[in-house]
């Protein structure tokens, strides 16, 4: 019982921190990027998570060494 309430307080803390900003978040290209191709290939391949995971941070740190990304 107590992962459960664990996971509704995550939950509500995350949902409380993210809706409750004024400001819009901050999207860019290659983020948008990322997000499609990663669900484009979990989705029609069934790539692993792991490999989704792996594949955006690398992207994300060579986007991040050539100044696309923050």
């Amino acid at each position: 019982m107590s992962a459960v309430a664990l996971m509704a307080i995550v939950t509500l803390h995350l949902a409380i921190s993210t809706l409750g900003t004024a400001k819009a978040p901050f999207v860019d290209i290659v983020a948008v990027a990322i997000s499609l191709v990663s669900a484009v290939l979990a989705i029609q391949f069934r790539v692993n998570a792991a490999w989704l995971v792996l594949g955006g941070a690398v992207i994300g740190w060579v986007a991040s060494s050539f100044g696309y990304a923050r």
